[in-house]
């Protein structure tokens, strides 16, 4: 067993123990100190596959006053050195943006800090536009590592496994939630998460929140709630979206024709276990969102369109929309399946009706999230007409509504990525960031068209379009866990080898 491994098994140990009470929090500190001195001793690839794997339960430290800082505030600056110091000694064999794709990235990234750091000078509330603008300066810092480790030749299989464990464990997670709520019922199960697992994950003070928000339940009329399934994650929505980020390397390891029949159906097993996850979650945005990535799987599918249209075939590869197609419609065929599952962990009504009417409110305006969310689309539309250039600062969108800052943390957003970052940050600041994601988006979906071998890029443009879609409905794009999966992901499909090498090939699930 590898050290990175005993120390991943450490952490899960660690955490369930101090869940358990057992131990106190501060346990983590010294896991934190441990998992700092590998990484700082380590060779690049070592450190970087112990974080990705591990960075969904990564853990909130107590340190002084403050409790809610992450630990990979601490190790990603820790990463970097590391980098820094295993630089090649010749110029030429150091990471440079050596393709148009790789260089558009860049430059979006850049523009995207210079809007950030120039909207905190108006901010009203710096101190919290600085902690916001670190929090992209360091995710920033994790994807030019990772292009660091990739543009010196280094294994992308290897990270890629990395990151499919921590979507193991987040889905396991997810599913032990049903277990518990089983159990020991929903009351017992909201307490035993918001006052044992969140303070370690996250902090005190969004453990009080949590606590009597709604925000892990779902409410039908004259029903009692059932679990919205959340896993590691502080609401449904950043699971939801965190899954669908993680699709691309399930799906990769799936469709692998080297590997075995035996590790394929590991794969298939482990692909409709995310997308049970991403039902589970009754987030409705993620199933709307899904309809037009399907729709336009189906419509890209035919050999007769691209005969029509010559273009297409050097964007879409018409294997990877079959795919993406069939996932889609697994994905929709599973919703009995997942209703079933909730009615055997709530012990309520037929299995064909939970799911299904949570559906049915997604074009109810009457429903009172629905009327909250296009109440808060207005207010911010108009705030966006009245400071359109720069906005209102980075992280000081809850003055919109009237709130603290700091309220973002229980959940005040304008549900919406695109208006939040518009009213954040300007038309200067969507248009960075919508440079950066449109680049993601073409060069991925044009790399597996060019390259059929390239099978994770195209992966990767089909869910970032369904990542795009969930955006126009939440903010959690954004969310630390969320992010640091989205850029590492991007990176790994998109930034130029050192070397010749192929496209990840997973062996085991």
């Amino acid at each position: 067993m590898s050290s990175r491994t005993v120390l991943l098994t450490l952490l899960i140990i660690t955490s369930a123990v101090v869940a358990h009470g057992v131990l106190p929090r501060e346990a983590l500190l010294i896991w934190t100190g441990l998992a700092l001195f590998f990484v700082a001793c380590s060779p690049l690839e070592e450190g970087l596959t112990l974080f990705l794997s591990a960075m969904p339960i990564l853990p909130a430290l107590t340190l002084g006053a403050s409790d809610n800082l992450n630990a990979w505030i601490f190790l990603i600056p820790v990463l970097g050195i590391r980098a820094w110091l295993e630089r090649p000694a010749r110029p030429s064999n150091r990471m440079s943006p050596d393709t148009p794709a790789a260089k558009r990235l860049v430059i979006g990234a850049h523009l995207l800090l210079i809007v950030a750091a120039l909207s905190v000078l108006i901010a009203a509330d710096r101190t919290f536009a600085l902690e916001r603008l670190l929090f992209l300066v360091l995710t920033l810092l994790l994807a030019a590592i990772v292009g660091t480790h990739i543009g010196r030749g280094g294994k992308r299989e290897v990270l890629t496994r990395a990151l499919c464990t921590g979507i193991v464990i987040v889905v396991l997670i997810g599913f032990l939630q049903l277990v518990l709520v089983k159990t020991l019922g929903l009351n017992t199960f909201w307490s035993f998460w918001a006052l044992s697992v969140i303070p370690m994950l996250f902090g005190e003070a969004l453990s009080q929140v949590l606590l009597v928000s709604n925000s892990w339940f779902a409410f039908l009329p004259a029903q009692p709630p059932t679990l919205r399934m959340f896993s590691v994650f502080p609401d449904s929505h950043s699971f939801a979206m965190w899954l669908i980020m993680g699709i691309p390397l399930v799906l990769l390891g799936a469709t692998n024709t080297a590997a075995r029949a035996r590790q394929r159906w590991r794969w298939w097993a482990l692909v409709i276990a995310v997308l049970l996850g991403i039902i589970l979650s009754g987030s409705r945005g993620t199933w709307i969102s899904a309809l037009p990535v399907l729709a336009a799987a189906l419509v890209f599918l035919p050999q007769t369109l691209r005969r029509w249209w010559p273009t297409l075939s050097q964007y879409i590869s018409r294997r990877h929309a079959g795919i993406v197609a069939a996932t889609l419609i697994l994905f929709f065929a599973l919703f009995p399946a997942a209703s079933l599952l909730l009615k055997l962990a709530s012990n309520q009504r037929t299995s064909s009706e939970i799911i299904y009417e949570r559906a049915l409110t997604i074009t109810d305006i009457s429903e009172i999230s629905n009327q909250g969310r296009l109440r808060i689309w207005k207010t911010t539309l108009a705030a966006i007409a009245h400071r359109p250039v720069l906005g209102v600062g980075l992280g000081n969108y809850p003055l919109i509504l009237e709130q603290s800052p700091r309220e973002s943390k229980k959940g005040s957003s304008a549900h919406n990525l695109y208006l939040q970052l518009t009213a954040e940050l300007g038309l200067l600041g969507l248009g960075a960031f919508l440079w950066l994601g449109w680049t993601a988006l073409r060069e991925s979906l044009r790399r597996s068209a060019k390259m059929p071998q390239a099978q994770l890029a195209g992966f990767v443009g089909a869910f970032l379009f369904w990542a795009a879609g969930y955006s126009m409905f939440d903010v959690v794009l954004l969310q630390s866990r969320v992010w640091l999966l989205t850029l590492a992901l991007i990176m790994l499909a998109l930034w130029p080898s050192g070397k010749t090498q192929p496209q990840p090939a997973i062996e085991h699930p």
